[in-house]
């Protein structure tokens, strides 16, 4: 087994489950980049994942929603020139940050693998990206990475948020690990991993907000 992001080949102890959880799901940790994944063969299915995002009921006209959604789009604003294009990367199937960052005078183009699937949009380059509470969901979280970074222009601004691994103990009860569509967690070592992966300077490592600027 490789670890899904880094590629390192499991070996020793990494190769055997590094967190077994209630139910027999069985979680692996990358001793290089301290990635934590859910086995692969326990993911979701693709339609039980999509019936779990629309549960969430996210709506644009949702004051809170928009609320919850700034705490990641307010900082990264104040790094942005005006009239900046975006991407909202993984919005679900609501077009929150659209609704948050058009007033201020930023355009912002929809991605996600379920409701906003159109080829175009990834074929486009974009000033800033925006990943909210949508890296956890990741199968392929180097092909993932490797695309976000390909359609930011250099000098653009990426901010994703998600929340951090500490200990085993706490990751076992933590239930943001409940949700079966978390299918792989971060730790700030895998975070800075990932911006050295990338060439990205880190701007804020905040738990949960992570913003970078591409090089």
């Amino acid at each position: 087994m490789r670890c899904i992001l880094c590629r390192t080949l499991l070996a020793g102890a990494s190769a055997t489950p590094w967190a077994i959880a209630p139910g027999g799901k069985e979680y692996f940790r990358c001793g290089s980049c301290n990635l934590v994944w859910l086995l692969p063969e326990q993911r979701p299915s693709a339609e039980a994942e999509k019936n779990r995002y629309l549960e969430h009921r996210n709506q644009s006209e949702d004051s809170a929603y928009l609320k919850y959604l700034a705490r990641l789009a307010d900082p990264v604003c104040g790094l942005i020139s005006p009239g900046a294009c975006g991407i909202d990367y993984g919005c679900g199937p609501a077009e929150g940050m659209r609704a948050v960052l058009e007033p201020r005078g930023f355009s912002v183009a929809a991605y996600d693998p379920f409701f906003y699937a159109a080829p175009e949009t990834l074929l486009r380059r974009y000033d800033f990206l925006l990943c909210n509470e949508a890296a956890e969901h990741f199968f392929d979280p180097a092909e993932e990475f490797a695309r976000m970074d390909s359609i930011v222009v250099k000098g653009g601004v990426l901010g994703f948020s998600s929340g951090l691994v500490r200990s085993r103990e706490a990751f076992l009860k933590w239930r943001y690990r409940t949700d079966p569509t978390h299918v792989i967690f971060f730790s700030e070592e895998t975070v800075r991993w990932i911006a050295q992966r990338f060439g990205w300077k880190i701007l804020l490592l905040e738990n949960p907000r992570f913003i970078f600027r591409k090089k």
